[in-house]
Formats: structure tokens, C-alpha cells, sequence
């Protein structure tokens, strides 16, 4: 399984490690199900598939959650160990 069959690709896009990511706050389980269906459906070309996470540089290194923090926590419930993001400010 790969990642991209959630997301678009598009030039500015990367796969980061979700371990270097931040989420932006606590997940809302509402929502997380409801991205979980989306995901699913995208997957399976039913739905169109996700824009890339939108995430910050931190001083460390790491990265925050700017946009998509309900799809980090569903690539998490997936058992996924990465996402497609895209780098703002870059």
C-alpha cells in the first residue's frame, strides 16, 4: 500500500515520516471516522483523493500540522508510517 493512493501528488509534495510530524491539536473522533470513510472511498476511486497534508518547519526539524490534522490521525489509525505533505514557506 502506498500512500499516494490517498493523495495527490503535486510538485511541491513529499513523503515525510509521521513521526516527524506534530498534529495541530487533539483529533475529533467525528471527523476522524468520517476522513476514514473518505479515505477509503478514495482509495478505492470512488472519491477524488486528499491535497497533501499542509505542515510548518519547526527549529527542530520536525513539522506542524498547519492543515489536514484529521488526516494525520487517519493515516495514524491505518497503520500508515508516513504522508504526503507539503512544506509551507518553502
Amino acid at each position: 500500500m502506498s500512500v499516494f493512493d490517498y493523495f495527490i501528488p503535486t510538485e511541491r509534495s513529499r513523503i515525510l515520516p509521521l513521526s516527524r510530524i506534530q498534529p495541530r491539536e487533539a483529533v475529533d473522533p467525528v471527523r476522524l471516522e468520517r476522513a476514514l470513510e473518505k479515505m477509503a472511498l478514495a482509495k478505492s476511486g470512488i472519491l477524488p483523493k486528499r491535497r497533501p497534508i499542509q505542515v510548518s518547519c519547526n527549529p527542530s526539524g520536525n513539522y506542524r500540522v498547519i492543515d489536514g490534522n484529521t488526516t494525520y490521525y487517519a493515516l495514524v489509525q491505518l497503520g500508515e508510517d508516513a504522508g504526503v505533505v507539503e512544506v509551507v514557506g518553502e
